[in-house]
């Protein structure tokens, strides 16, 4: 039973990621700024705002990159835009 609760907690944090992959761990040190904040606190979380938030996201993330930044966040940018 315990193991089925920990699989059934591990598909949803999955799906969660995959519809909303900034609250993913490996991205935090990117989307904690104010301004990334600011975005993904503008609205609930549902189905019917993600396409809203992505968009916004992706804009954000998109001048996050013409800044010209390093290796390992130039690559975890491009990893976050393209989920």
């Amino acid at each position: 039973m315990a193991h089925e609760l920990c699989l059934r907690i591990t598909h949803l944090q999955s799906l969660f990621y995959d519809f909303a992959p900034w609250f993913a761990p490996q991205f935090a040190k990117y989307t904690d700024t104010r301004d990334m904040q600011n975005i993904i606190r503008s609205e609930r979380l549902t189905l019917a705002s993600l396409p809203r938030l992505c968009s916004a996201v992706n804009r954000k993330v998109s001048a996050m990159l013409e800044d010209g930044p390093g290796g390992e966040t130039q690559s975890a940018l491009r990893l976050l835009r393209s989920r």
